[in-house]
């Protein structure tokens, strides 16, 4: 489990989740727990993925991730 805390750490990973081939799990919940807002991220022969934020900008910008050429606030 990776967690985020900033946009900018956001938009690092994604670059590298994006790399990878990594897609948002189809369906995502707001779950705000403990941990925050979790995430789930998967790609063909990789390993699920899933990150953690307590902050609610951040977990937007994440849900507006693509693999490729997505907006960045």
């Amino acid at each position: 489990m990776k967690q985020i805390d900033t946009l900018e750490q956001w938009y690092t990973f994604s670059d590298m989740l994006s790399a990878a081939g990594y897609r948002l799990f189809p369906s995502q919940c707001e779950e705000n727990n403990e941990e925050g807002y979790k995430v789930r991220l998967f790609a063909s022969g990789r390993p699920d993925l899933y990150i953690t934020t307590r902050d609610a900008e951040v977990y937007n910008a994440i849900l507006q991730y693509k693999p490729s050429g997505f907006e960045r606030g």
